[in-house]
């Protein structure tokens, strides 16, 4: 398991996130999941399809996450199973695969709702082992984008057909993804995000620009500090380096976009200076004091090395 497939699985696992998430793309905010009603399911989906010569051909697949949910209204509770796929990048075949593990998850609950009735109705429903009473749970798979670039794959099963008959795809059902892609959440919307997820979806919008980050993490306190595992996260996804200290609750966001800024300029000031002495325009020695740092500190900055104290050797 990559880096990023670990720790995404371990920042969404925690129920505050999950919930937040769900909240978000389905109730616009408003915290109708409580996320001390969710509980863990097995992600494991399997299925047995039948090949050509008519013996069973198991596949199996694992999902990211999948739990359970009782969603409690003022007269009455539903149960719910939602999902979260991670990707890390573009998945060109990401509907289908989706459909997939939320079709196995109806099945399972059909195999399970016949097992604990431990007889097989009569009539129908002896096929099916499903009786005409029997109920389902809905299942809801949200699938989310850490990438930075543009999601460029199919959000539909129908995208990826190319050109066909519209009367022919009257008979065909449409698969569609519940995509969230932080690039395209309007600015607006941030607030509806209740959770670490905010500060995580804001650095992933707006990772090009420091000084909007620090704007952001400025105006907004309740997210200018925030968990190390979201550190973690900001880190593989954009490569921002941010250090913290194990001993540190919760990391200061403002504080280390302006070390990462700071870091930045210092960086370039002293690549400017490495192809100046490469050239031969100014010696280690001129390089250094236009640094304010020593001939032996400038070295170990740039990787260059002195040669009679003066030049490259």
């Amino acid at each position: 398991m990559s880096d990023k497939d670990a720790i995404s699985k371990e920042f969404m696992q925690n129920p505050v996130i999950f919930a937040d998430l769900f909240n978000f793309k389905i109730y616009g905010g408003r915290q109708v999941i409580k996320p001390e009603n969710l509980t863990p399911l097995d992600t494991t989906a399997i299925a047995i399809p039948y090949g050509s010569d008519g013996k069973p051909f198991p596949i199996q697949k694992y999902r990211d996450l999948l739990k359970q949910v009782c969603i409690k209204y003022d007269d009455r509770a539903t149960y719910v199973v939602l999902g979260v796929e991670n990707q890390s990048q573009v998945h060109y075949a990401m509907p289908p695969r989706t459909m997939f593990y939320d079709a196995v998850q109806y099945l399972n609950q059909i195999a399970t709702a016949e097992r604990l009735k431990g007889e097989l109705p009569t009539g129908a429903g002896f096929l099916s082992g499903f009786g005409r009473k029997d109920k389902i749970f809905p299942v809801a798979t949200a699938t989310v984008y850490y990438g930075t670039d543009e999601w460029t794959g199919p959000r539909s099963l129908f995208e990826m057909f190319g050109d066909y008959d519209p009367e022919l795809l009257q008979f065909v059902q449409d698969y569609k993804l519940n995509l969230i892609v932080p690039s395209e959440i309007e600015e607006e919307d941030f607030p509806k995000l209740h959770s670490d997820l905010n500060p995580l979806f804001r650095f992933l919008k707006h990772t090009g620009s420091a000084s909007r980050l620090v704007a952001d993490f400025s105006s907004d306190s309740a997210f200018r500090f925030v968990d190390k595992t979201t550190v973690d996260m900001i880190n593989v996804f954009t490569d921002a380096n941010i250090p913290y200290s194990q001993n540190e609750e919760r990391v200061d966001m403002c504080q280390a976009i302006l070390d990462i800024k700071a870091h930045a300029s210092e960086q370039g000031a002293l690549n400017v200076l490495t192809n100046l002495v490469a050239k031969g325009i100014l010696t280690l020695r001129e390089a250094a004091e236009e640094a304010n740092m020593t001939v032996a500190e400038f070295c170990a900055k740039t990787g260059l090395t002195e040669r009679g104290g003066d030049g490259l050797a």
